[in-house]
């Protein structure tokens, strides 16, 4: 969110949709069907119209933004397709367990390139721009640390690893796309991000796409 609105690095990360139908074909080495081909091509016209990346609206748009945001989905599919198919014989609790320790260990580790490092020993390895030489500041803890760390890193795993045998692929996906609705509403009345009707239209053609490639999954079982 550095280089793009919230709201569109949401857009950005539900890429995840397709990406995963793409991964699933490759491990299975089955095709994807015909109403998968058509939800994923209305997630790629979802995205054109939320993010405003047509031609008169390009410049609005920061590649670079696009670009980490697209890795964000290729990450986030990545973490979807292990928890279905790694250690499936251990509790969703000791799973959740491991994803919290791995992100803190990541989140550690980045947080020392990018600012401790070149704050204390003066090196510099991602240059000026994704760097920040200045001490850790323990206030910022209180106020936003504890929230996020509870409602943003540790009951999502608990939550997912609980929830996702229950309800399985279909409905699980449908509920996870929530995400998308909620970020856009919460970065409009928290952090003042504007929607507009085109950003709205693309999400709406987002989420009817996620409910096209899951409604017989989902429903079926109702």
């Amino acid at each position: 969110i550095k280089y793009i609105s919230a709201s569109v690095a949401v857009v950005l990360l539900m890429q995840s949709v397709w990406m995963g139908v793409v991964a699933e074909a490759i491990f299975k080495k089955q095709l994807p069907s015909l109403e998968k081909l058509a939800a994923i091509a209305l997630i790629m016209v979802g995205t054109v119209l939320a993010t405003g990346a047509l031609p008169y609206h390009a410049g609005s748009i920061d590649p670079r933004g696009v670009v980490l945001g697209l890795f964000a989905a290729l990450c986030f599919t990545a973490t979807m397709f292990a928890s279905g198919s790694v250690a499936l014989h251990l509790s969703p609790e000791k799973r959740s367990q491991y994803m919290i320790l791995g992100s803190t260990a990541s989140v550690f580790a980045l947080g020392a390139i990018t600012q401790l490092i070149p704050y204390y020993a003066g090196i510099d390895l991602l240059g000026a721009s994704f760097s920040q030489a200045k001490p850790f500041e323990f206030n910022v803890l209180f106020p936003y640390g504890v929230a996020a760390a509870v409602f943003g890193t540790i009951l999502p795993p608990v939550m997912f690893n609980k929830g996702f045998p229950a309800v399985g692929i279909g409905m699980g996906s449908i509920l996870s796309s929530m995400e998308l609705p909620f970020a856009m509403l919460t970065a409009y009345l928290v952090l003042g991000d504007s929607i507009t009707p085109l950003q709205l239209m693309g999400a709406v053609t987002i989420f009817a796409a996620i409910l096209l490639l899951n409604y017989r999954a989902a429903f079926g079982k109702l």
